[in-house]
């Protein structure tokens, strides 16, 4: 955005005043301020490429300060676009940006989910660290336990109690 066609940057201007018109109509209603109009400049008008929409549009505030829709804006999104937040005052606007909340509801810490049915006797314990097992109650000990064990671990179990 130069006022040159030569391409210098004698009449550049910071695009942190720049804005949409619709933009800056919201802008203005949000504040109840005047409707957006482009301010004359003190070193002339500003000379805009063809393919930029956005201009440095102003707004009178209820105070009858001009303020620029660019800057403000910027100050608005500065926690991003959408970010909860209010206008401190509407004569002096600046905006305050409201905490966000990005803590789950439920602290506890999560249970997994077993690969297969829990036997009984079986529950998922927290160990040290963090670590999750699933824990027996009670070791099988005689002949009685064994149907809650697995076919793989029933057979080896049934030929050591045939050895002893």
């Amino acid at each position: 955005m130069t006022s040159t066609s030569q391409g210098d940057l004698r009449g550049a201007i910071n695009p942190d005043y720049l804005s949409n018109f619709g933009d800056a109509q919201r802008l203005a209603a949000e504040l109840s301020a005047g409707a957006p109009f482009i301010p004359i400049m003190a070193f002339g008008s500003i000379s805009y490429p063809p393919e930029e929409m956005r201009r440095a549009w102003s707004i009178t505030l209820q105070t009858g300060v001009v303020a620029n829709a660019g800057i403000l804006l910027k100050d608005k999104y500065k926690a991003g676009v959408g970010a909860p937040g209010h206008w401190s005052d509407l004569s002096n606007p600046q905006w305050i940006a409201e905490p966000q909340t990005t803590v789950e509801a439920n602290l506890l810490p999560e249970t997994p989910f077993p690969c297969r049915d829990l036997y009984p006797d079986e529950a998922i314990v927290q160990v040290f660290m963090g670590g999750w097992v699933v824990q027996r109650k009670q070791i099988a000990t005689k002949l009685s336990d064994i149907d809650l064990m697995p076919q793989r671990v029933r057979d080896i179990w049934n030929a050591v109690l045939v050895k002893t």
